[in-house]
């Protein structure tokens, strides 16, 4: 399928290069950044609706992974965090752990 778009001419121009320096073209390269892109938000994030956030007041979410360790230990240590919420966060951690070592990561 035949697609057009508007993109920042001197952008695509390196873009272009870098593609021809690892030998890929650019529409297959651009085809699996958007498949990438949709895997990732396809579903989108259904435990962080804008719903959770207004029918609860007490609602917050979890840093993201990419959030510095900095700033998810004063996540973890702000005084709105309930034990019982750290504990369950433990728990999945630890579940994380598990279905990670069935796929051979070692910690």
């Amino acid at each position: 399928m035949l697609r057009t778009f508007e993109t920042n001419e001197e952008i695509y121009k390196i873009f272009k290069s870098i593609c021809d320096r690892e030998g890929e073209k650019v529409t297959k390269k651009i085809n699996s950044m958007i498949e990438d892109y949709v895997k990732i938000h396809k579903e989108g994030n259904p435990q962080h609706t804008i719903d959770n956030f207004v029918k609860n007041e007490d609602f917050y979410g979890f840093p993201s992974i990419a959030v510095s360790k900095k700033d998810k230990s004063a996540w973890i240590n702000s005084s709105r965090i309930k034990k019982e919420d750290l504990t369950t966060l433990f728990w999945h951690v630890q579940e994380y752990k598990t279905e990670l070592e069935k796929k051979g990561y070692n910690f």
